[in-house]
């Protein structure tokens, strides 16, 4: 199965839908939210599809949004989506999430906003631990997301550490990593990777 990213209100298309069910992968789901997540689980549950991963409350992808982990405007809403996307991922067997780190601010200090971010994925994590789901992080390239906080595979597997959460992992995404490092296989060995991600956009 393929990696699904979406918000649990996202719409499941007609088209995305019979194009994954030939493929036997999971369904691509574009955002913002128009149905419920009720609506996505049985779409994915009567196409029979599996579902790999697939993405917390990133905001508005669209817009340049990048996660929500580190906008305390919008804490309140990443806080009440986090038991709707469990909710969601239990109902169609998937036990893997993304969560997108959010956009550095402009004027204000790295190291708070990585204490901000810290934070919000502890939180995450001892909620995902209750529901058996493991939390996931990815790096993203510094070209197409220029305010991304994490962009390399070791910057971002010293972050995780740095969180302790025993259900926090590393999503090693391969178009963003060739990139920014290049030889992805160097790159991956003897690293602790959750796997590789075919991103097709």
């Amino acid at each position: 199965a393929s990696n699904w990213g979406a918000a649990p209100g996202a719409a499941v298309t007609g088209a995305a839908t019979a194009d994954s069910t030939a493929a036997g992968s999971a369904p691509v789901v574009a955002q913002p939210a128009s149905e419920r997540p009720a609506a996505i689980a049985k779409a994915v549950l009567d196409n029979g599809l599996k579902v790999a991963a697939f993405n917390l409350d990133a905001g508005e992808l669209p817009k340049g949004d990048r996660g929500l982990l580190n906008d305390p405007e919008r804490e309140r809403q990443m806080r009440e989506n986090v038991p709707v996307t469990f909710d969601l991922a239990q109902k169609v067997g998937c036990r893997k999430l993304t969560a997108l780190a959010g956009n550095l601010r402009p004027g204000e200090e790295r190291e708070e906003q990585l204490d901000r971010i810290r934070e919000n994925l502890r939180w995450i994590c001892e909620e995902a631990n209750g529901a058996g789901i493991t939390i996931m992080v990815e790096a993203i390239n510094a070209f197409d997301n220029k305010l991304y906080p994490s962009t390399t595979t070791a910057d971002t597997l010293a972050f995780l550490d740095s969180v302790g959460a025993p259900n926090l992992d590393y999503l090693y995404d391969i178009y963003h990593m060739q990139i920014m490092e290049g030889d992805v296989i160097a790159t991956g060995r003897g690293s602790r990777l959750y796997g590789f991600q075919d991103c097709i956009e």
